[in-house]
C-alpha cells in the first residue's frame, strides 16, 4: 500500500516559517493526502454482482445447500428449523459439521469465503436451511 508512513511524513521536512516554505509544505501536503487517497482506494475491495438464494430440508443424508462455486464472494447460511451441521467441503456429517440450530446462521464474508459445495445433514429428523451467495 504505498509509501510507508514515516517515508512520507520525514519527505515533508521541517516547517520553517515564509510564504515559500509553507506553499512548498502545502504542495507536499497535497501530495501526502492524494497518496493517503489512493492507498485508501487500494486497500478497499469492492465486488458488486447478483446473488442467489438456495433451500433445502435436511435429514439423516447429506444434503447439498450449494454446489462448488469458485466465484464465490459472500456465502450466509442460516437454520430455520430443527438443528442441522452444514460442511463447506461438500460432505456433512454430525461428527465435524458446523452446528446450526434453530433461528443461527452463519455468515463468510471478506478474506476467507468458502468455495466448495455446502452440505449439511442432521442426526435425526430435518432441518430447514435458507442460503444466499453471490
Amino acid at each position: 500500500m504505498g509509501r510507508q508512513w514515516n517515508q512520507i511524513i520525514e519527505s515533508l521536512g521541517p516547517l520553517t516559517g515564509g510564504t515559500m516554505s509553507i506553499n512548498a509544505n502545502l504542495a507536499d501536503i497535497e501530495a501526502l493526502l492524494t497518496t493517503i487517497q489512493a492507498d485508501i482506494a487500494d486497500g478497499i475491495q469492492s465486488t458488486k454482482g447478483t446473488t442467489t438464494t438456495g433451500t433445502l430440508t435436511a435429514g439423516t443424508t447429506n444434503g447439498t445447500l450449494f454446489a462448488t462455486n469458485s466465484t464465490r464472494n459472500y456465502l450466509l447460511v442460516q437454520c430455520t428449523s430443527g438443528t442441522a451441521f452444514i460442511d463447506t467441503n461438500g460432505t456433512a456429517s454430525t461428527a465435524n459439521g458446523i452446528q446450526l440450530t434453530s433461528g443461527q446462521g452463519i455468515t463468510f464474508e471478506g478474506s476467507f469465503i468458502p468455495t466448495g459445495a455446502i452440505a449439511a445433514i442432521t442426526s435425526t429428523g430435518t432441518a430447514q436451511l435458507i442460503g444466499r451467495q453471490g
